[in-house]
C-alpha cells in the first residue's frame, strides 16, 4: 500500500504506513522483507532522491529470492538519471529473468519495458535491438485495448522506419 500512496504523489502517507509497520511488525521479521525496501525506494522517488532510491531497489531485488523484482524501478531510476546503459542492463535483466514471481510485475511492467528498450536501442542507433523490443511489444499488445493502441501504432510506425532505414545503404 505504501508503494501505492508514493506512485500518487503521497510519499508522506506512505512514510506514515512504513512507520505503522515498523510498529506492528517485530524488526527481525521485517529485516529481509524486501517489500519495504520497495516501498522506501518508491517514497525516495516520489521524493524526488532517485540516488537513494537506486540501492533500496537493489537491495529489494537482492534480499527477495525473485528473479524479478525491483528491476524494473531499478532501470526506470537509472533511465531518469539519463545512465543509459545502467538502465538498458536492467530493463534487459527484467525481460530475460525467468520464474513465476513475474506474473505480478508483468502484468505492468512488461510492455513499458520493451518500449523503453526499443526507444533507448533506437537512439543509440541499434536498429536490430530497437527492431527486436518494438516487435515483443506490437505482438504482446496486438489485442489490446482500445485506449492502448496509438502506442501499437506508434511502435508498428517506428518499426516500418527502422526497417526502411536498414535496408537502405
Amino acid at each position: 500500500l505504501a508503494v501505492f500512496y508514493a506512485a500518487a504523489g503521497k510519499p508522506d502517507d506512505a512514510e506514515r504506513l512504513l512507520a505503522e509497520y515498523a510498529r506492528a511488525v517485530p524488526a527481525g521479521l521485517r529485516r529481509r522483507d524486501y517489500l519495504e525496501y520497495g516501498a522506501r525506494g518508491a517514497i525516495a522517488v516520489a521524493r524526488d532522491r532517485l540516488n537513494d532510491a537506486i540501492p533500496l531497489f537493489r537491495a529489494a531485488y537482492d534480499s527477495s529470492g525473485c528473479t524479478s523484482c525491483g528491476l524494473f524501478e531499478l532501470a526506470s531510476v537509472y533511465d531518469r538519471l539519463g545512465q543509459t546503459d545502467s538502465a538498458l542492463a536492467a530493463y534487459r535483466r527484467y525481460v530475460d529473468s525467468p520464474g513465476l514471481d513475474r506474473f505480478n510485475d508483468d502484468p505492468i511492467n512488461l510492455a513499458p519495458s520493451y518500449q523503453r528498450l526499443g526507444e533507448l536501442y533506437e537512439a543509440s542507433r541499434d536498429r536490430d535491438d530497437a527492431l527486436t523490443y518494438y516487435n515483443k511489444l506490437v505482438d504482446l499488445w496486438k489485442d489490446a485495448d482500445a485506449e492502448l493502441q496509438p502506442v501499437v501504432q506508434d511502435v508498428k510506425a517506428r518499426i516500418a522506419r527502422l526497417t526502411r532505414e536498414r535496408a537502405t545503404p
